[in-house]
């Protein structure tokens, strides 16, 4: 659905932009895009993206196979506090691609260790308590967000965001 509906706006953009006169004096036919070098720049976003997709949703199928709804129930409640560490992760993403892409360009090695390791910092320090909560006090956290029947999927919890804190700590 989603590479239909991009298909769609970009197909009306065009439209849109050609009633309006912006293509005029430019010859599309000569147009040369360079495939090989988007290619090369998108194919690990992709393969990422793709390997978090079933990352998130391989698990809960395959705990329903061995487990049962209930325990599906106990993972999924919990999920949304346990990733809550990649939220700091993701908004140093859109921060940090820009100014590695220009010190790469300038072939400024130290300057990218530099920014790598000041940007690591940064993420852990501010997704430290986003794991210690979660993390120490996760049965009575369950209880109180979810109510006592999910006070269970506390150990859940407890189990899970050391790895997520991890992973996005280390990158």
């Amino acid at each position: 659905t989603g590479v239909l509906t991009i298909s769609s706006y970009a197909a009306q953009l065009v439209l849109l932009l050609r009633r309006q006169g912006w293509f005029e004096g430019i010859a599309l036919r000569e147009l040369r895009v360079p495939w090989r070098e988007i290619a090369l720049f998108t194919y690990p976003l992709f393969a990422y993206e793709l390997v978090q997709s079933a990352l998130h949703v391989m698990d809960s199928v395959m705990l329903g196979c061995f487990r049962g709804a209930e325990e599906v129930a106990r993972l999924r409640a919990v999920h949304p506090l346990v990733v809550l560490s990649e939220l700091v992760f993701l908004s140093f993403g859109t921060l940090f691609p820009p100014q590695a892409a220009r010190l790469h360009a300038r072939g400024d090695r130290a300057g990218l260790q530099e920014l790598y390791r000041r940007t690591a910092a940064w993420v852990a320090l501010l997704s430290f308590p986003l794991f210690a909560i979660p993390f120490g006090l996760a049965e009575p956290v369950a209880a109180l967000l979810f109510g006592e029947p999910y006070r269970d999927s506390g150990r859940v919890m407890a189990l899970l965001v050391p790895g997520f804190f991890f992973q996005v700590v280390f990158g």
